[in-house]
């Protein structure tokens, strides 16, 4: 057996299985989109066996965690030796069915994306194999992300841990809406020739846009500090020691912060790290931060020294941070590399380089449709609207159950038809809601305590569409009543 199907596990620490590292019997298949393998779909019935070789350095029990979506009579079992020689590698397939399945009911917990307890198992010391199959068969084909093994002590320190790190995200949850930028040096003008960078961020009219806010009535912005290709609207030194002319000497972000603070608004920032993905891909910058390296060490200290930086650059005045793809930080071995390095995401350092200069900063990463990677965050994400309503109305806004068990509900949505505005010469798409369909679905997240990000084009210039801020004028005007 090759060295590189060995996982090696970390009893200090959780291990992750990923459903795209396995030897199968049956015909499950693992999608592979947008640059990145995704989940294994196809599993049907008792036939589909998956396998995984771990190397422990001793005996113990293990408790498990399965990241899958569906219903059906799952088992696991370990024993010493490795996988028989009939089973085979798991294929990929680009863009394989059910790539999005459980983007709907995802909050279903009995058949939707889910964190599911299946009974320990007990590790040899040396080569296991960890064997998973289902006994029935279910009425809908399910689908496997991963298995998590961790020994019971190391996860009740580590839910400690997450209690402590964990700050107070209820201003969230009392804040109604808020609204969402993707601006970056990527975002078109409505007309004529875009300009070069940062001459776009040194014409930006801070003031201007002040007013556009207060206009909208939302509580509390949140900007993109990069998405896709790294440039950023500030004079951050980590950026500059990996690839210089990403910056830039005027601190755009910190101007808006503090113009914003003084009318009480919030800011939070939106990160993307610059891996390929379907609207963009710089290769330049992704090499510079060692992300395309099997062993991701190097990326993940550079991630930390970046967002440390911003951290204590901006204090208090930076209340958030919502940080984009995940699932590559979940499984850095995401573009099918060997399995050198960590197995999963350094989330301790994470969190206290995204805490860096505020205690009280609270964090999300974005899972997309998979319950929640992590303890060591405050509040969901909640790509594309989400009412949330696991969560009764009434209650204090923290999911009490389910996928995303413990974190604050939030959801972000594109109010016209892009989360950026991208389309040469071309005017922002109208409005996909009515001003009374917006109302209802905020005053439902009220009564959830649910926050709503609300997603708005931005030309270059920094302007919005007259008829989507119309719109949020008439918003205001029924929920904030002035």
């Amino acid at each position: 057996m090759p060295l590189s199907s060995v996982i090696k596990l970390e009893p200090d620490d959780v291990t992750v299985l990923m459903a795209a590292d396995v030897r199968i019997d049956g015909d499950m298949f693992v999608a592979k989109a947008n640059f990145s393998r995704q989940h294994a779909a196809n599993w049907r019935d008792a036939a589909d066996v998956f396998y995984w070789t771990v190397e422990s350095p001793e005996a113990g029990d293990y408790e498990v965690i399965a990241l899958m979506y569906g219903d059906g009579e799952i088992v696991i079992e370990a024993a010493p030796g490795t996988p028989p020689s009939s089973s085979r590698s798991i294929p990929g397939v680009e863009g394989g069915s059910g790539l999005f399945a459980g983007v709907g009911d995802m909050q279903r917990a009995s058949r939707g994306w889910d964190r599911v307890r299946l009974r320990p198992i007990h590790l040899h010391s040396g080569l296991n194999t960890v064997k998973l199959y289902c006994r029935d068969t279910p009425d809908q084909p399910m689908q496997l992300y991963s298995l998590e093994l961790v020994q019971q002590d190391v996860r009740l320190a580590m839910e400690e841990e997450a209690r402590r790190f964990r700050s107070d995200p209820s201003w969230l949850g009392e804040a109604g809406y808020g609204v969402m930028f993707q601006w970056t040096n990527r975002s078109e003008p409505r007309r004529g020739v875009k300009k070069p960078w940062p001459q776009t961020v040194d014409d930006y009219n801070v003031d201007r846009f002040v007013e556009m806010i207060l206009e909208t009535g939302a509580s509390y912005v949140i900007w993109t500090s990069s998405w896709g290709p790294q440039y950023v609207p500030a004079p951050i030194a980590a950026i500059d020691r990996l690839l210089p002319g990403r910056t830039c000497e005027r601190d755009l972000i910190g101007e808006m912060m503090d113009a914003l603070g003084r009318h009480g608004i919030r800011v939070m920032l939106y990160y993307h790290s610059g891996y390929d993905c379907y609207h963009s891909i710089d290769r330049e910058w992704f090499q510079a931060m060692g992300g395309f390296k099997a062993d991701k060490t190097e990326f993940f200290t550079h991630f930390c020294e970046i967002v440390a930086e911003m951290g204590v650059r901006y204090g208090e005045r930076l209340a958030g941070w919502f940080f984009d793809g995940a699932l590559r930080y979940y499984d850095p071995h995401y573009d099918g590399s060997p399995l050198v390095g960590p197995g999963h995401a350094p989330w301790r350092a994470m969190g206290l380089a995204a805490k860096a200069g505020n205690r009280n900063r609270i964090l999300s990463y974005n899972s997309f449709n998979k319950p929640r990677l992590t303890d060591l965050q405050e509040f969901y994400s909640g790509e594309g609207y989400r009412p949330n309503s696991l969560i009764s109305r009434g209650d204090s806004g923290i999911f009490t159950e389910g996928p995303y068990q413990g974190l604050q509900a939030h959801t972000c949505f594109i109010l016209e038809k892009a989360w950026g505005h991208l389309e040469k010469s071309a005017d922002i798409a109208p409005p996909k809601y009515s001003a009374e369909q917006l109302c209802e679905m905020i005053e439902d997240g009220m009564s959830r305590k649910s926050a709503l990000s609300i997603n708005m084009e931005m030309y270059e210039d920094g302007t919005v569409s007259p008829a989507s801020l119309e719109l949020l004028k008439q918003v205001r005007k029924r929920i904030r009543g002035g």
